[in-house]
């Protein structure tokens, strides 16, 4: 049975707590290390339990406060729920006690999940989306289930869009909603919450369009008008509280103490999009030699008694945040700016720029705010910050800035400005002892998104630059190599596909030339897996022989597979394989390899700790094989139904990968938060047999992190 109204609708309106802001990305890491450490009793495998665990499991996390722990083993029930749900035709929440056996009843367990949904996603965006599936799930699966439940499942999708800061479609689920169901009141107050001091978000209150929206519900008669009535004698208060609202205080800096922070308090009033603005129009004010310098306290209060009269006292700010001859100056002057130096800027604005130019501040200033826009996660504005600094400066005082320079590229390759990448290509490979950490990944990435061209030409240089650089390790060049020999091999294979015989002198001395293994038997391998002449006999004694050679005769048949079949070149089947076979060789590797089979087997904690140490996790979030991960990952269902299709291993031990590999990619969506628009590639590949369509879940957040780098 649903439970009571009253009680449900108090339920979800005492959980609009205050939202807490996401920590940073290396923060994020620190925290998931030490949950783990600390939580290894409740580490679960859902793939290897029933749903009736599950919900137990579920319903014991959330009594010991770990209520994100217990969402992920309640959805984990929901799918395994779903098959159930749909092979015993089942339409109504009720009649589905009597095929499942749980602890409690599966429609107050259904309506518990989404109670503590609505918890986590307060603070992980990840719970909304989930929270969206699972609503949109219960409603197309079970529409016959009680009215009351159908109509809080619909609510739940349209609060959780508003959640995620879609408030279009909210606006538009709850329009949805009241039309279907005009008499409900709880649709009414939900959707004029959005609009009141109830909203989920920062936003000021719009009292007038929450008041017609609560109107509206008394204008149609709904069923339990009390509740909107006191909603609006509650906007009363929200008008007064308004009225009292003085302008919030600027955040202390850091320093506040320093003689050189008196421009910078002025500075930090701006918001975000001018504030790099004025940042660009300094950068170009000075002295292109003069960057890096450490800050002198008492030369920058001297710029700091010459900006004093461009800008009033910050008690003269009126609650706008403006002033009539100070900060509302530049800010009008900044306003639609593109590029500083082509505008006519006010006197004001004009005298702040040189002062920030001059002051010795600038270099420091310039850091806080590039880190701040990557907390507020405005990608675009760092691309502009970034290139304007980088077009300035001579090259050997921006090489503090690789790391940005390595968001620039993600940034221009998801936004398919291909023009735009080489300049930030050529930061890199111009200082590779500085930039190998950056060099590294952004060629992964570049590989995994299918922008091969542009991957093999940022490979020959870096290769280039690599070799040339005395302070670098050996070895450091194997992934550029792995790249350029990918490329060579496929040009191979297509002349065998044409029929025409390779000149096999001429690849040997090119692979020499870029430092690969040439030896006779190497190049026989090679000759034999381009041209499929190789037996699966032959693999598995291989195999048995040797795991490592075994691997690199197996992966000439892949690169074929993965071309012919999921339309990938080599290079990017090269690139899956190569991280499959390192975690085969150092976290899989059998001492026994009498059954070829068993070769292929591991567990879910023997990939999760592949995982934690390429996602730095137990390094402070220090790593640069964060895209091979994904990789990985993303991978390892194609490099299985290869497997599975020339017979290497069989059906349970594809099935029992593939179920792992799902569990892994929901864990691996909560510890790349932020940072998952990067890798969104994996999107962009032919799905893999063992997978088919991309659940849901998981195409929702690459899309939701993706706003990001469309965000102005």
């Amino acid at each position: 049975m649903a439970k009571d109204e009253a009680a449900v609708a108090q339920s979800k309106d005492s959980m609009k707590a205050e939202r807490r802001e996401l920590p940073r990305l290396d923060d994020m890491f620190e925290v998931y290390k030490k949950e783990n450490k600390e939580k290894k009793a409740i580490d679960f495998d859902p793939s290897t339990m029933s749903m009736a665990k599950l919900l137990d499991l579920g319903y014991r996390l959330v009594d010991q406060q770990d209520g994100f722990e217990g969402c992920r083993a309640w959805w984990w029930a929901w799918t395994k729920l779903r098959p159930l749900i749909l092979e015993h035709g089942i339409d109504d929440v009720d009649a589905l006690d009597k095929v499942v056996n749980a602890p409690d009843c599966i429609s107050n367990w259904c309506q518990d999940f989404d109670d503590q949904l609505v918890n986590e996603a307060q603070n992980r965006w990840v719970m909304a989306i989930m929270r969206i599936a699972y609503a949109q799930d219960f409603v197309r699966l079970l529409p016959k289930s009680d009215l009351l439940i159908i109509q809080n499942m619909r609510r739940a999708v349209a609060e959780s869009y508003a959640t995620l800061g879609e408030f279009d479609k909210s606006d538009a689920e709850f329009r949805q909603l009241i039309t279907d169901y005009p008499q409900w009141t709880w649709g009414y107050v939900g959707w004029g919450d959005l609009y009141s001091d109830n909203q989920p978000d920062d936003r000021e209150a719009d009292v007038q369009r929450a008041r017609e929206i609560f109107a509206a519900g008394l204008d149609a008669g709904v069923d339990e008008p009390v509740y909107l009535q006191q909603r609006i004698r509650d906007l009363d208060t929200v008008v007064v509280r308004s009225a009292k609202k003085s302008r919030p205080a600027t955040p202390a800096l850091k320093s506040s103490n320093k003689p050189g922070d008196h421009w910078r308090k002025r500075y930090r009033q701006l918001p975000l999009d001018r504030q790099v603005d004025v940042m660009i129009a300094a950068i170009r004010q000075r002295d292109p030699y003069f960057w890096g310098e450490e800050s002198d306290d008492e030369v920058d209060g001297l710029w700091d008694e010459e900006v004093d009269d461009l800008i009033v006292d910050e008690e003269e700010i009126p609650a706008g945040g403006e002033s009539a001859d100070g900060i509302g100056d530049f800010e009008e002057a900044a306003n639609g700016a593109e590029e500083a130096q082509d505008e006519d800027l006010s006197d004001a604005l004009d005298e702040l720029i040189i002062t920030m130019s001059e002051s010795p501040a600038l270099s420091e200033e310039l850091y806080e705010t590039l880190d701040n826009l990557h907390l507020e996660k405005r990608i675009a504005l760092i691309a502009k910050l970034v290139g304007a600094y980088r077009d300035h400066v001579v090259e050997e005082k921006g090489r503090d800035f690789h790391y940005f320079d390595e968001l620039l590229v993600y940034y221009r390759l998801y936004r398919r400005e291909r023009d735009e990448l080489r300049l930030p290509l050529r930061w890199l490979t111009d200082d590779p002892e500085h930039s190998i950490d950056q060099i590294l990944p952004v060629l992964s990435t570049l590989v995994a998104s299918g922008e091969t061209e542009l991957a093999v030409r940022f490979a020959e240089d870096a290769h280039q630059s690599i070799l040339e650089a005395k302070g670098l390790m050996g070895g450091v060049d194997e992934v550029v190599v792995a790249v350029l020999r990918a490329h060579r091999l496929e040009q191979v294979y297509d002349e065998l596909r044409e029929g025409r015989q390779p000149d096999w002198q001429a690849l040997a001395s090119d692979l020499a030339q870029a430092g690969c293994e040439t030896t006779p038997e190497f190049l026989a391998m090679i000759k034999a897996g381009l041209a499929e002449d190789v037996t699966v006999d032959i693999l598995r004694e291989r195999l048995r022989r040797s795991l490592v050679d075994g691997l690199e005769s197996m992966s000439y048949g892949f690169y074929r597979y993965m071309r012919q079949k999921k339309s990938m070149d080599f290079t990017g089947a090269d690139l899956i394989w190569r991280q499959f076979s390192l975690f085969m060789t150092r976290y899989v590797q059998k001492k026994k390899a009498s059954d070829i089979k068993a070769r292929f087997r591991f567990t879910k904690k023997t990939l999760e700790s592949a995982l934690r140490d390429w996602l730095g996790v137990n390094f402070m979030g220090l790593s640069n094989k964060k895209p091979d991960s994904v990789v990985l990952l993303w991978g390892l269902p194609y490099v299985y139904d290869y497997l599975k299709i020339t017979g290497l291993i069989d059906e349970e031990c594809w099935q029992k990968t593939v179920d792992l590999v799902a569990v892994s990619k929901e864990e691996i969506l909560y510890v790349l938060d932020d940072d998952l628009w990067k890798y969104a590639f994996v999107q962009q590949w032919t799905p893999a047999d063992a997978v088919g369509e991309t659940p849901w879940l998981e195409k929702e957040c690459f899309g939701y992190r993706l706003r990001d780098i469309h965000r102005p």
